[in-house]
């Protein structure tokens, strides 16, 4: 990997960290301004269970797209040229 792949890597995963403590930090003030009124099997994306799903969601998407990026650089290997046929010599001796 070069310099430049690692900073493209690097700005990745700070994009993906940025947005999951923004989730954090968006559910706890959420969930904080909810009544107790509602039931405690209702769940959702602002339960703790679902803030750990979404970010292993985004976590597994973007391991996937690199994954599948190093596929698409892999080394192009030269295909052989069509075969000549193979000519007999004959020695004289």
């Amino acid at each position: 990997m070069n310099a430049e792949t690692l900073r493209s890597h690097a700005r990745r995963v700070a994009v993906v960290g940025a947005l999951a403590s923004a989730q954090v930090v968006w559910s706890t003030q959420a969930a904080a301004a909810q009544t107790m009124t509602e039931s405690a099997g209702a769940g959702g994306l602002t339960d703790p269970v679902g803030i750990v799903a979404v970010v292993v969601g985004v976590v597994g998407v973007v391991v996937g797209l690199v994954r599948r990026r190093k596929v698409a650089k892999a080394p192009q290997v030269p295909l052989p040229g069509p075969r000549q046929p193979v000519r007999a010599t004959v020695s004289q001796d």
